[in-house]
């Protein structure tokens, strides 16, 4: 098509629709190069009770003045080619042939904070920092029940920061429950040990309050420390939620209170 474009003058040349996904329209969600890691609620559980709301999802926001107004603006990170797997916004720089911007500097990475769904493996992939995949990888696996006992390796680290990795594989792929971790017979939402201690009290007082979680319950063993308490208090508020919901739910998208879990 550009190069039609190029030859001829009635055909000025071709757009692509649109740069960011849009949520406040109605199908439009999936049309971006690029999706808003929209924050989380005022609610320190989320809209769902577990720190999730509609659309992408993610603590991952920066403050910025606008006309006297001070706003929270939510960072980007780039959509796939659901064929492909690579990013949108990499196709279409190549198409165009121009230089393609550093996604990496889109905003600040936080591996020890991305949800640890899809968007938060999409934010951390595309750093290419095998590394900083480790650290999300480890934080999947205390998700899913497991407790990584040396560190994730980086051999496996390295195969989901490649070109067509996706958190599919990369879950299907700790469902086989690798070695180097220890798992759990019946895994659900942990506390987050390295979670400042006054926002895991915050998370804990407030699923107690919810009326979800008998806190009174809570075993002798697993009341000799804060995280402790907030491990079994997250882990009864969501298998709790699981019973009462009419889907089922997952730990990795749906534990999370506010980044405590």
């Amino acid at each position: 098509i550009l190069a039609l474009a190029e030859a001829s003058p009635l055909l000025l040349g071709v757009n692509f629709f649109e740069f960011q996904s849009r949520y406040d329209r109605r199908g439009q969600a999936g049309w971006g190069m690029f999706d808003p890691a929209l924050p989380l609620g005022d609610d320190m559980l989320g809209a769902d009770g577990f720190g999730t709301e509609t659309g992408p999802g993610s603590s991952s926001v920066k403050d910025m003045a606008f006309f006297g107004k001070h706003l929270r603006v939510p960072c980007l990170r780039p959509t796939r080619d659901i064929f492909t797997h690579k990013s949108l916004a990499q196709i279409v720089a190549a198409a165009y042939g121009g230089p393609m911007l550093d996604e990496k500097q889109l905003c600040t990475l936080n591996p020890m904070k991305e949800l640890t769904d899809s968007g938060g493996f999409d934010r951390i992939w595309m750093a290419v920092n095998a590394t900083s995949m480790s650290l999300f990888i480890a934080r999947v696996v205390e998700h899913m029940g497991g407790n990584v006992l040396r560190g994730v390796p980086l051999s496996f680290a390295k195969d989901y920061v490649s070109e067509t990795a996706t958190f599919a594989a990369l879950v299907s792929a700790l469902q086989k429950q690798p070695s180097w971790a220890a798992w759990s017979k019946k895994p659900a939402c942990v506390v987050d040990r390295d979670e400042l201690k006054d926002n895991v009290i915050s998370a804990v007082k407030l699923a107690c309050d919810s009326g979800k979680v008998e806190c009174n319950a809570i075993p002798n063993d697993c009341r000799k420390s804060i995280w402790d308490q907030a491990s079994w208090v997250f882990g009864s508020y969501y298998h709790n939620m699981s019973r009462q919901s009419s889907t089922p739910l997952e730990a990795l998208s749906h534990c999370y209170f506010n980044g405590a879990a």
